[in-house]
C-alpha cells in the first residue's frame, strides 16, 4: 500500500538582502529629511539676524541724525532697556540673536568668527572714546550667515576723520528783533568754529556761513542782520588744522522777535477835532502819527506827521476843517532805531454844524408853506424834508439856499419840517423846525341846476327829507347841487325846498337837507294850483370836522 505524499508550503517574507535594501532606503530618506529641516531652521535664523541687524543699523543712523555721533561700545552693549532709551525702536527682540538664549542684548564689542558663539559684533572707530567714552564716529555691524558660512557686514553711512567725532552742543541764549545769541560747548584742539545760518531747515541754498577764529568766537556768537518775526535754522561745527571740519552740532530753529503794530481807533469830537488812540508797543521810544485826507491802497497821500514820546498813545488833532474825512495810521520806534509796521488805517469825519430853523414856517397860502433857516458857513448845500406825522419823512429837497417852499399842500393839514447841512456828501444832524398847519379854502368849483317837471316813479328818485312817497308815479320837481374843494378838504352841500306863490310869498312845506357830501340830486312833489316849488342852496369845504368858506347860492324858483 502506498503512503500519501506529504506536501509542505515554502516559507513566506523578505530575504536578508531585501531587508538590507529597505533599511538603507529608509535611512537615506530620513537623512534627507533631517538635512532639509535643519537647512530650513538655519535659513530662518539667518533671516532673523538680517532683519534685526537692518533695524539696528537704521536706528543707529537715526541716532546719528539727532546727535551727530553713534553710541559708544559701552552704551550699545548695555542691558536692552538702557539701549532702548537711546534707540527707541530697538528692544530685546532686535538686540538678541537666535543662538543667544541667556542675554537680552547680543551686541558685543568683540571679534566675531564663524566658530564663535552667536552675537552681533559692534566694531567702532577704534578710538578709546568709542570703546569706553561717550560716542563713536563710525561703526561696522557684523553677524553670521549660516546658509553660506560667511560673516555679513553693515557699514555706518557717516564717518569723521576727527577722533571722538562729537559735535558742539549748541544752545540758544537769547533772541532780539534782528539778532540771535547762541552758545555751544567747546571742542578740544579746535582752531575755530564755523556757524551756518539758514532760512530753511535743510540748509539748502541761500545760507550764511561764517568761519569764526577760535580767539574771537570762543563758544558764543551773536547772529545779526536778521529780519523781524522770521524763523532761522542755526548750527555750528568745530574746525581743525589741516582743513578738517568736525561734526555739525544740533540744529536750533529760533524765531526773531516781532515789533507788533498798534491797533488804532480815531474818533471825531467836533467840527474841528479828532482824537487818535492806539495801543502801546513794547520797548517803544516814540510814536509817529500820520494824518491825510485821502489814501491810496495801504498808504496815506501826502500825509502830515506828528511825533509823540513813548508814554503818549492818545493824541487830539485840532484846527481841522468841518465835514472832512481824515485818515490816520501810527507806527512805533523801538530801541536801536527799529520801527514797527504801520497800524491799521482808521478814519473819522469832523462834524458838520447843523442849521437852525428860523421862526414858524411861513404860510403863503392854504397850499404852500415856506421854511427858513440860518446859514452854515461851511455848508455846500442843505437838505429839507417834510412829514405829516413827524416820523415818516418824504419830499426830500436839496438846495443851496437857506429857504425852501413846499407847494401843493393839502388844506387843513399840519406839516412838520426838518433841515440838515451838507459839506459835499457829509451830513450834519437834523434840526427840527416848528410845524405849521395849512388853512382851508372855500369851494373851488360849485353850482346847481333844477330838474324839469316830470312824472317819476316813487322809487326812482332821492327825495328831500319828509317828502318821500312809498308807491306810484308822481309829478315831481328836483334840484342838483355840487361843489369841489382843494386837497385836504371835503366838499359839503345843503338844500332847502318849500312851496310859495309865484311872488315867493306865503312859504310853507319847508324841507331841509342837512350838510352832506359833495353833490346831491333831490326831488319833491311838484306844486299844484297857485303853489310853486322854490329852492335855497349852500356849498362849503370841510376839514377836521369844521366847515370853511360857506357860500350861499341863492333862491331858485318858482318851478
Amino acid at each position: 500500500m502506498k503512503k500519501p505524499t506529504n506536501y509542505s508550503s515554502p516559507a513566506s517574507g523578505f530575504t536578508l538582502i531585501e531587508l538590507i535594501v529597505v533599511i538603507v532606503v529608509i535611512g537615506i530618506l530620513a537623512g534627507l529629511s533631517v538635512f532639509g529641516f535643519s537647512r530650513f531652521q538655519a535659513d530662518a535664523r539667518d533671516a532673523q539676524r538680517t532683519s534685526s541687524a537692518t533695524v539696528l543699523a537704521e536706528s543707529l543712523e537715526k541716532y546719528f541724525d539727532a546727535n551727530g555721533e553713534y553710541p559708544s561700545c559701552t552704551e550699545i552693549t548695555a542691558p536692552a532697556n538702557t539701549v532702548n532709551e537711546l534707540l527707541p525702536n530697538v528692544d530685546s527682540a532686535i538686540l538678541t540673536t537666535p543662538g543667544d538664549n541667556t542675554n537680552d542684548n547680543s551686541v558685543r564689542c568683540e571679534t566675531l568668527e564663524l566658530t564663535s558663539s552667536d552675537f552681533f559684533e559692534y566694531r567702532g572707530d577704534g578710538s578709546s572714546t568709542c570703546a569706553t567714552g561717550g560716542s563713536c564716529i563710525s561703526y561696522t555691524l557684523r553677524y553670521k550667515s549660516e546658509g553660506d558660512g560667511e560673516i555679513k557686514e553693515i557699514q555706518s553711512r557717516r564717518s569723521s576723520n576727527v577722533a571722538g567725532g562729537n559735535g558742539p552742543a549748541l544752545a540758544l541764549s537769547s533772541t532780539g528783533f534782528t539778532i540771535v545769541n547762541v552758545t555751544w560747548t567747546e571742542i578740544l584742539n579746535s582752531g575755530g568754529y564755523r556757524i551756518q545760518v539758514s532760512d530753511d531747515s535743510t540748509f539748502d541754498g541761500g545760507d550764511s556761513i561764517q568761519d569764526l577764529p577760535d580767539s574771537s568766537a570762543e563758544s558764543a556768537f551773536q547772529v545779526s542782520g536778521l529780519s523781524q518775526n522770521t524763523q532761522y535754522w542755526i548750527r555750528v561745527q568745530a574746525l581743525f588744522s589741516g582743513g578738517i571740519a568736525g561734526q555739525w552740532s544740533n540744529t536750533l530753529s529760533p524765531t526773531t522777535n516781532e515789533i507788533s503794530a498798534s491797533s488804532l481807533i480815531v474818533t471825531a469830537n467836533s467840527g474841528s477835532q479828532i482824537t487818535a488812540d492806539w495801543g502801546p508797543v513794547a520797548n517803544a521810544t516814540s510814536y509817529t502819527l500820520q494824518q491825510a485826507t485821502s489814501v491810496s491802497g495801504e498808504d496815506l497821500v501826502n500825509p502830515t506827521e506828528y511825533t509823540t514820546n513813548s508814554s503818549t498813545t492818545i493824541l487830539a488833532r485840532t484846527g481841522l476843517d468841518p465835514g472832512v474825512e481824515y485818515f490816520y495810521r501810527v507806527k512805533a520806534t523801538v530801541s536801536g532805531g527799529l520801527e514797527s509796521p504801520w497800524s491799521n488805517i482808521d478814519s473819522a469825519v469832523t462834524f458838520v454844524p447843523a442849521p437852525v430853523c428860523s421862526a414858524t414856517p411861513t404860510l403863503n397860502s392854504n397850499t404852500q408853506i415856506t421854511v427858513n433857516w440860518q446859514s452854515v458857513s461851511v455848508a455846500t448845500s442843505y437838505r429839507v424834508q417834510r412829514s405829516t406825522n413827524n416820523s415818516t419823512w418824504t419830499n426830500t429837497t436839496t438846495t443851496t439856499s437857506t429857504s425852501q417852499s413846499f407847494s401843493g399842500l393839502s388844506n387843513g393839514t399840519t406839516y412838520y419840517f426838518r433841515v440838515q447841512a451838507l459839506v459835499g456828501s457829509v451830513e450834519s444832524t437834523w434840526d427840527n423846525c416848528p410845524s405849521r398847519t395849512t388853512g382851508v379854502s372855500g369851494p373851488s368849483s360849485y353850482g346847481w341846476s333844477s330838474r324839469a317837471y316830470g312824472v317819476r316813479a316813487w322809487n326812482a328818485v332821492s327825495w328831500m327829507p319828509g317828502a318821500a312817497k312809498t308807491y306810484g308815479n308822481w309829478w315831481t320837481n328836483g334840484m342838483y347841487i355840487y361843489a369841489g374843494c382843494s386837497a385836504g378838504a371835503s366838499p359839503r352841500v345843503q338844500l332847502q325846498s318849500y312851496y310859495a306863490y309865484s311872488n315867493n310869498s306865503s312859504q310853507n312845506g319847508t324841507r331841509t337837507l342837512s350838510w352832506t357830501s359833495s353833490s346831491q340830486d333831490r326831488y319833491v312833489v311838484g306844486g299844484s294850483g297857485s303853489w310853486k316849488v322854490w329852492w335855497h342852496g349852500w356849498v362849503a369845504c370841510q376839514a377836521n370836522g369844521t366847515r370853511y368858506g360857506e357860500r350861499y347860492l341863492g333862491n331858485a324858483g318858482p318851478y
